[in-house]
C-alpha cells in the first residue's frame, strides 16, 4: 500500500467497485468514489455537511491550521472571499505576461530530437509561477534556494507523508528529514514575509493581497 499507492487503490477498484472504504492507522477512514454522479455530488454539495477541511486535516501538520484547506463553512468562507480578489480576472491578466515569460525560459532549456520526462518540467513552471506570482520572491538567491527547498517538501513519499499528518512522529529519526525540510522552507517563506513587512512601498496595490488573512498595516505576501 505505502509503495504502490495508486496500484493498491486501482486493485481496491475491480476488487469492491465504485465506492469503498480504506482504514488506514494515523489516518483514519477514506472513502473512495469512482462514478462521476457521485463525486459531483459530493463537490456540489452543502458545506456543512460535506467538510474538505475535516478530509485534508492530515495536512495540518504542513500547512498549519489556519490554511483554507484545513477549515470548514463559516471560516472556510470567510478566508476564501478573502483570497478572492487576487483571483479575480483583471488581477490575473496581470500576471500573465509574467508566467508566458517563466514558461518560456523553462521550455528553451528542453532538449530537442530526444524523450524526455515532461511532467517534471511542467512542475518546474508551475513552482516558478507561485513562487514568483503568489509568493512574491524577487531577490535572485532567495528564489534559487526555494527552487531547490520547496519540491523537496511537496513531493513527499507515503511513509514521510505519516509525519505531516501525525507531526510528533518528526522528532523521531526516520522522519526527522521531513522537520528539515518544513524548517528550511519556514526560514526562507519568513524571511520573504519579514522583507515586505519592512517595505514601506509595499504592496504596490493595496487592494490586492495575496494571503488568507486580514491585512495589517504592513502585510506579507503569506
Amino acid at each position: 500500500m505505502l509503495r504502490y499507492w495508486p496500484r493498491f487503490v486501482a486493485a481496491c477498484r475491480r476488487r469492491y467497485g465504485d465506492v469503498f472504504t480504506l482504514r488506514i492507522p494515523q489516518v483514519g477512514a477514506l472513502v473512495y468514489l469512482d462514478d462521476p454522479d457521485a463525486i459531483k455530488t459530493v463537490f456540489a454539495g452543502d458545506a456543512a455537511t460535506y467538510h474538505a477541511g475535516e478530509a485534508n486535516s492530515i495536512l495540518t501538520g504542513l500547512l498549519g491550521p489556519a490554511s483554507v484547506l484545513v477549515v470548514d463553512e463559516e471560516v472556510h468562507r470567510d478566508r476564501r472571499r478573502l483570497m478572492l480578489e487576487p483571483f479575480h480576472r483583471d488581477a490575473v491578466a496581470r500576471q500573465t505576461a509574467l508566467m508566458a515569460e517563466i514558461a518560456a525560459a523553462n521550455i528553451a532549456t528542453w532538449p530537442v530530437g530526444t524523450s524526455f520526462a515532461v511532467a517534471p518540467r511542467m512542475s518546474e513552471i508551475t513552482l516558478d509561477v507561485i513562487l514568483r506570482t503568489v509568493i512574491g520572491a524577487s531577490d535572485p538567491a532567495r528564489l534559487a534556494a526555494l527552487r531547490e527547498v520547496m519540491p523537496r517538501l511537496l513531493n513527499l513519499s507515503t511513509f514521510q507523508l505519516f509525519a505531516i499528518g501525525t507531526p510528533r512522529l518528526q522528532r523521531r529519526w526516520p522522519w526527522r528529514g521531513v522537520r528539515r525540510r518544513i524548517a528550511d522552507a519556514d526560514r526562507l517563506l519568513y524571511a520573504e514575509i519579514a522583507e515586505r513587512r519592512a517595505d514601506p512601498n509595499w504592496p504596490p496595490v493595496p487592494t490586492h493581497w495575496p494571503c488568507c488573512c486580514a491585512p495589517p498595516t504592513k502585510t506579507a505576501a503569506e
